[in-house]
């Protein structure tokens, strides 16, 4: 997830209201709604408008998501590392950001959540 300094923690989301993502998703794993997932918040830099836009920043911001990211943490954790079971989300900008990522990129993400998309 884009912007990961607001899915988490309160005392590092933008607004000071994170999006209670581990919450969420708890509870619906608890109620056999979803598998179980691991969510990876990376934190935007101060480059964030052109990192999250199909610009050559952009692109070098998705190869940096694909090939140290998603590597990490395949290759760290017990994950099923398909298309079919990756995703990409983000809000506003990061939103923008992660369909730009399926479009460009549909061998590595099978699905992109867009919430808000600037």
């Amino acid at each position: 997830m884009h912007d990961g300094q607001n899915i988490f923690d309160p005392a590092t989301a933008f607004t000071g209201h994170d999006w209670r993502v581990d919450e969420v998703t708890d509870s619906l794993i608890n109620l056999k709604k979803i598998e179980e997932i691991i969510i990876v918040g990376i934190y935007n830099s101060p480059d964030r408008i052109p990192e999250y836009s199909d610009s050559p920043i952009g692109n070098s911001y998705m190869n940096f998501v694909i090939t140290v990211v998603k590597s990490l943490i395949d290759s760290t954790y017990r994950t099923k590392p398909g298309k079919e079971h990756t995703a990409v989300m983000g809000s506003s900008m990061g939103g923008l950001s992660s369909l730009m990522f399926v479009w460009k990129r549909p061998d590595v993400f099978g699905m992109a959540g867009c919430l808000s998309t600037a």
